[in-house]
């Protein structure tokens, strides 16, 4: 491969990972992989001390996405094949997941060791997000190097999508002519927009480096998925994170979901991708939008308190 330039990950994540001194539970180990601070991420999850600590009594996280992200982010970045910090972060980055993947039943998977009360209440879960990122990186990595056995983890990381929803490890939901890749394995499913579309980036990217027909069936089955349900991500003056009725984050609004329609429209000359994302960057620009947003974020934080405080004294 001769530029780097030519595959690109969709979404900029070298702008977290080229400086982290920002990120207050994330840093490096001495060999360069991305770690999470496991005592910062109790405010970042929302979730205990004593459940972070439940798989080991380690300072530091390894977590998955984070570490797939930071490959990613650290592809964008390389300029020179042969030389350069960004190229060995890769590197590095890319050596953890190939060695730490779970093989269950010809598949790799990435699982979660502690429970998180939005996503999965028990550990040990698998996120079809997490998975797509992980494929995308890797698949970048045997385009750089070659490797045959970095291609095979490719090919096992595929095998996962076919895991059924509620099966062990699995994230995929197929109902309806339907084709949903979970972020969050939770019955019913939420269908997280952001967590969809990283998740067919993987396939995607395998495209590349596999011409099975299978490959393009699951991406095209997924594509017209997102087309015909991305308005029921739209609430009029927000785009909703999923389709359960939350509202995404100013963040996930502006910088997620907007990026990533704009990408699917580049990839797939799709119009109502465009339509979407042009629409959404209105919203985030409108004060009227803002505000309607603010609002209405304020009453469901308040109802989600009283509907705890009811639940705990019932």
């Amino acid at each position: 491969m001769s530029n780097p330039d030519n595959y690109k990950y969709y979404y900029p994540f070298e702008e977290v990972f080229a400086d982290i001194s920002d990120v207050s539970w994330m840093q490096y180990d001495e060999q360069g992989v991305v770690t999470n601070i496991k005592e910062r991420l109790k405010d970042q999850y929302k979730i205990s001390r004593a459940s972070l600590y439940k798989s080991d009594n380690s300072e530091y996280y390894y977590h998955p996405a984070a570490i797939a992200q930071c490959a990613l982010g650290s592809f964008n970045l390389i300029n020179n094949y042969q030389e350069g910090n960004y190229k060995k972060t890769f590197l590095s980055n890319i050596t953890w997941l190939l060695d730490n993947g779970i093989l269950y039943n010809n598949c790799l998977v990435y699982p979660f060791p502690f429970g998180l009360p939005d996503f999965h209440p028990e550990p040990m879960w698998v996120s079809g997000m997490y998975q797509g990122q992980v494929l995308s990186a890797l698949v970048r990595a045997y385009l750089l190097t070659e490797d045959k056995s970095i291609y095979s983890a490719c090919e096992k990381i595929f095998n996962s999508f076919f895991i059924k929803l509620g099966e062990k490890y699995g994230f995929r939901d197929e109902k309806n002519n339907e084709l949903w890749f979970e972020e969050a394995p939770q019955k019913p499913p939420k269908h997280i927009l952001n967590g969809e579309i990283y998740a067919i980036w993987g396939i995607y990217d395998f495209m590349h480096i596999n011409d099975d027909p299978l490959l393009k069936e699951q991406w095209q089955k997924s594509i017209i998925t997102i087309e015909k349900n991305i308005h029921r991500y739209d609430n009029g003056f927000w785009s909703y994170y999923d389709l359960t009725g939350n509202l995404a984050s100013y963040y996930y609004h502006k910088k997620v979901h907007i990026t990533q329609l704009d990408q699917l429209y580049q990839q797939t000359s799709i119009e109502v991708f465009k339509r979407y994302s042009d629409k959404w960057l209105r919203y985030s620009n409108s004060l009227k939008s803002k505000t309607l947003k603010k609002l209405l974020s304020t009453y469901n934080r308040i109802t989600r308190k009283r509907h705890r405080y009811n639940t705990r004294n019932n």
